[in-house]
């Protein structure tokens, strides 16, 4: 049997015309330097950015390449930590990515305030407590766009108006959105942004910052070269820049948005169809379309990922793999540790078939089954 990957929420497959228009830049124009080769290089690194910003509306100038939306996070809360020292008051949720609590704990022991928003069943936090929650000295507001876990998508418009009117930075976590729409992010009132090209079918490694250079200009976290403006040093990763650029080119085409939600609509038919006891983590009707978090009841999810045969998808985020403890998201939309520890997260990609999903269904409807007359018995 082939290996069937539905895990999209933790990486993507490169699209095959992405990786075409990054193999030049290995072995033809690799050139780095004051010469031809090099200035060709140059030149696709700008076309990229260009492609970047257009992907969220923005200005190419506002886009700064990194190494991934870790990087980009770290980069840019810490910079704006200290380009506002006086500010020293932070918002988040409390089912916001990992990389960014991080970041918010490391500020949070140099002495910050930090206001970690409770969110309801659906994964959505309060619009109304966010705007009392934020103070004179409150740095910035860093809400994610879609969760990587339950696939909610927060209010952003109405998030990005409350910060505008109460005079605060808004990050947003645009990670997980970039693969199905594009955000105008001054519509939207995003002060600076976060992004990843592998959760897009583009490369591991390379991610972008977005965030206006001058009118907040953070002090770079890599030290050593002019590259990027100044902002961040480093050789640039010329190769990844190509193929993040050519996988924002190729985002929000209907047919692909469609096809990926209604396979995911069809797995999810077929499991309650044959299961009794599932329940859909999330909001219903306003998700991240290939997302799929389910509660099957009385069976462990490791129990069950580990009898799947070829067939790969997790039971919390990517970042957080490796740790015994119930996904924090789960529980923080009220589940207690034992239901969080039965569910399971399917990210449905651009890659899925039919079939693939008619066995993901078969195989988790005949392992469940199994598992459960396993205990009566």
């Amino acid at each position: 049997m082939k290996d069937i990957y539905a895990d999209a929420h933790a990486t993507t497959a490169v699209e095959p015309s992405v990786l075409e228009a990054m193999l030049p830049f290995y072995r033809t124009h690799y050139g780095n330097g004051q010469h031809k080769n090099g200035w060709k290089a140059q030149q696709a690194l700008e076309v990229a950015r260009t492609e970047v910003a257009q992907c969220i509306h923005a200005s190419a100038n506002d886009i700064v390449f990194t190494s991934g939306a870790t990087e980009s996070i770290t980069t840019g809360m810490l910079g704006l930590a200290q380009l506002y020292p006086n500010k020293k008051h932070i918002v988040t949720q409390v089912t916001e990515h990992a990389a960014v609590l991080a970041v918010v704990e490391h500020l949070e022991r140099q002495g910050y305030a930090v206001t970690r928003l409770p969110v309801d069943s659906n994964g959505y936090i309060d619009p109304i407590q966010l705007q009392n929650s934020i103070r004179p000295n409150t740095l910035l507001v860093a809400i994610m766009y879609a969760n990587n876990e339950i696939g909610t998508i927060q209010p952003v418009e109405v998030i990005g108006k409350i910060c505008k009117q109460k005079n605060t930075l808004f990050f947003c976590d645009l990670t997980q959105a970039l693969s199905w729409t594009r955000p105008e992010v001054t519509k939207l009132n995003i002060d600076m942004a976060c992004m990843s090209a592998h959760k897009m079918y583009g490369p591991k490694g390379i991610g972008a910052l977005y965030f206006n250079k001058l009118k907040h200009p953070i002090p770079p976290l890599l030290l050593g070269g002019k590259q990027e403006q100044g902002f961040r040093s480093g050789t640039a990763n010329i190769p990844g820049a190509v193929g993040f650029g050519k996988a924002c080119s190729l985002t929000t085409q209907t047919q692909n948005i469609i096809q990926i939600k209604n396979l995911r609509d069809a797995l999810y038919q077929l499991i309650v169809s044959n299961l009794q006891d599932i329940t859909w983590n999330g909001a219903l009707n306003n998700i991240h379309p290939g997302n799929l978090n389910i509660r099957i009841a009385g069976v462990h999810n490791q129990r069950l990922i580990g009898s799947l045969k070829n067939i790969f998808l997790s039971s919390t985020s990517a970042c957080s793999g490796g740790s015994d403890q119930p996904s924090y998201v789960l529980t923080s939309i009220g589940l207690d540790a034992k239901a969080a520890n039965e569910c399971i997260r399917i990210g449905v990609g651009r890659f899925n078939t039919e079939s693939e999903i008619e066995i993901i269904a078969n195989q988790i409807i005949r392992s469940v089954n199994k598992i459960r007359n396993k205990k009566i018995h």
